[in-house]
């Protein structure tokens, strides 16, 4: 493999998201890094191990259909804590495998990462959920319009992510979605706030399962998504 310095990547920060066995002989890993998207990392031994989720920095030669790491520092530990964390993790690594191109840099999405994992704890996990969807399809180029109109009752429509005033729309087919008012003002103010952290306006009243639903329903239909096989694993 012929390397030249444009082949060489140094102080590349990552994630690593997945890894399975390659050829009997070796393994690949999935890495979310900050300047290169997510992308490949092969390795020889069936016996190297990264710890999922846990912030690495690499320095990685690019060879013809993988990235080979010839140096790594682990720079923060991420301890799985319980199951509920675990199924969190590969919620989440689903909704990025099957939605992303390799070797596209998105540090919206890295910082996204990185929030929820610091987060997580501070928050019910529908909550957080909720947040990564959101923030998410943002990143990723589709952004819900709001009507900014008061009403009783609005309609969410998921293929043209447009919420307005239900007397002005119809909910005449699959992709729309009614919402109360107290939905549409949790969606209003999550759109506008730029950490988790934000979010000041949660409510006793609003069904937060069916609100995590429909946000699935909407970024598997506009990012190509067939379906999240991990979702139906929390309660």
């Amino acid at each position: 493999m012929d390397i030249t310095t444009n082949d060489i990547f140094s102080d590349i920060n990552g994630y690593v998201i997945s890894d399975f066995n390659h050829l009997n002989n070796g393994k690949i890993f999935k890495v979310y890094t900050d300047n290169l998207g997510i992308i490949s990392i092969y390795s020889k031994s069936t016996e190297t191990f990264f710890s999922p989720y846990s912030k690495y920095n690499f320095k990685l030669i690019k060879g013809e259909n993988f990235f080979y790491c010839t140096e790594f520092e682990l720079l923060e530990y991420n301890f799985l804590k319980n199951k509920n964390y675990i199924l969190f993790l590969n919620f989440i690594s689903e909704i990025i495998l099957k939605s992303s191109l390799e070797g596209i840099e998105n540090c919206e999405i890295f910082d996204l990462i990185t929030e929820v994992l610091k987060e997580y704890n501070n928050f019910n996990v529908k909550i957080i959920l909720i947040y990564f969807v959101f923030k998410y399809m943002k990143f990723s180029g589709y952004h819900i319009i709001f009507e900014k109109k008061v009403s009783k009752n609005y309609n969410f429509n998921i293929m043209e992510l447009e919420i307005k005033d239900l007397k002005d729309s119809f909910l005449d087919n699959k992709y729309n979605y009614k919402l109360n008012f107290n939905e549409y003002d949790f969606l209003l103010n999550l759109n506008n706030k730029d950490k988790v952290n934000d979010i000041n306006n949660l409510k006793e009243n609003v069904n937060y399962s069916r609100i995590l639903g429909v946000l699935i329903n909407a970024l598997c239909l506009n990012l190509s998504v067939n379906k999240l096989n991990t979702l139906g694993l929390f309660d």
